[in-house]
């Protein structure tokens, strides 16, 4: 209380929203996942047939997850050095404790370690969903299957999820 003082619920407020946001946009990717893993179907089927175990194929979307996550945390990172330096220089003289307003070590180290919970948390279920495409359905191409629904099922569930936290933070706002 010494440090934020009156302040503390609407810095608790803003922490939900943006944790809200890291989780719609973390939605989004998964689902961007799934369709990315929908049109490498045929690939992944035929890496299995040639011997690739299910661990194998999830290893693999996992680690394209997270390189795409680590790139987006990275940005996102700089974009908020960057951003404080801004706000700083246009904050009104007198604000008390403005020195003290940084991007240091442990922010970005907690950025970072976030940014590889959400890739791995994500990018779990495409890699989940891809891992158990059945090879005869995905070799032979557009045949309508059970697997295509339970997809488009995954798809709707992750979009209806984005928008019922949209529904929330736009209420709170």
């Amino acid at each position: 209380s010494a440090l934020v003082g009156h302040t503390r619920r609407m810095l608790m407020l803003l922490l939900a929203a943006v944790a809200l946001m890291l989780l719609i946009a973390s939605v989004n990717v998964a689902n961007l996942m799934l369709v990315r893993t929908k049109a490498r179907e045929v690939e992944l089927a035929m890496r299995s047939a040639l011997g690739a175990s299910p661990g194998r194929v999830i290893r693999q979307i996992l680690a394209e997850s997270t390189v795409l996550a680590v790139c987006g945390g990275l940005l996102g990172v700089a974009l908020a050095a960057w951003g404080v330096n801004v706000l700083v220089q246009l904050a009104p003289p007198g604000l008390p404790r403005l020195e003290e307003i940084a991007i240091n070590g442990r922010i970005a180290a907690f950025a970072m370690t976030v940014t590889i919970a959400v890739a791995f948390g994500f990018g779990l279920w495409p890699a989940w969903r891809a891992s158990r495409a059945p090879l005869s359905t995905a070799i032979q191409g557009n045949v309508r299957s059970t697997a295509g629904h339970q997809r488009r099922r995954s798809q709707l569930i992750l979009v209806s999820s984005e928008l019922a936290i949209a529904q929330v933070l736009l209420v709170a706002a």
